[in-house]
């Protein structure tokens, strides 16, 4: 057993059990499902769930991602679209998330229910996640050109694997001849 074929191995075997957990995940969330009294209510939320992201959430994402592409600016391209297109997404779950209590005002009639000042919590969770992004942009133009092409000569060198062989320790060629042999 070569040391790529257990490379394999264990990686399938890391994928056969986050299938097992995501089923013994599942299971439970059906289980929990069954106790539920008002059934349609909760698949109405998650319906209206689904809807928010596929109808909302996804094309702004998208959009904003087109429009970054498609700006002219040098800054667009310079590794801000990534970053953006992430903080869009984080802005998006965070609004799916704090939506319900956003469009419910006033106070309800149990006041454990939500004791929480959402609008101002989800305010400050998206000054944060725009602070993130823009240190990570920041940093991205302040990183010396060594250091970035250092990273991406890092990614272009991923082993190829040829013919079911894996990359040679030697650094020769893969030619499925000796290193020795020059014909």
């Amino acid at each position: 057993m070569t040391r790529d074929m257990s490379k394999g191995a264990g990686a399938a075997a890391v994928r056969v059990l986050a299938g097992a957990a995501g089923v013994a995940l599942m299971g439970t969330g059906v289980s929990l499902l069954l106790d539920v009294r008002d059934l349609t209510g909760v698949l109405a939320w998650l319906g209206a769930a689904l809807l928010v992201h596929d109808v909302l959430i996804a094309p702004l994402v998208l959009l904003a991602g087109l429009a970054l592409t498609r700006v002219g600016a040098r800054g667009a391209r310079g590794g801000v679209r990534g970053p953006v297109r992430g903080a869009l997404l984080v802005a998006g779950a965070l609004t799916a998330v704090a939506l319900p209590p956003l469009l419910r005002p006033g106070a309800p009639a149990n006041s454990s229910v939500v004791p929480l000042d959402y609008l101002r919590n989800w305010l400050l969770a998206l000054a944060v996640t725009a602070a993130v992004t823009t240190a990570l942009i920041v940093a991205r133009r302040l990183a010396p050109r060594g250091v970035r092409r250092l990273v991406r000569r890092l990614r272009r060198c991923r082993p190829r694997v040829r013919g079911g062989r894996g990359p040679s320790r030697t650094g020769a060629p893969e030619s499925g001849r000796p290193s020795g042999d020059r014909r």
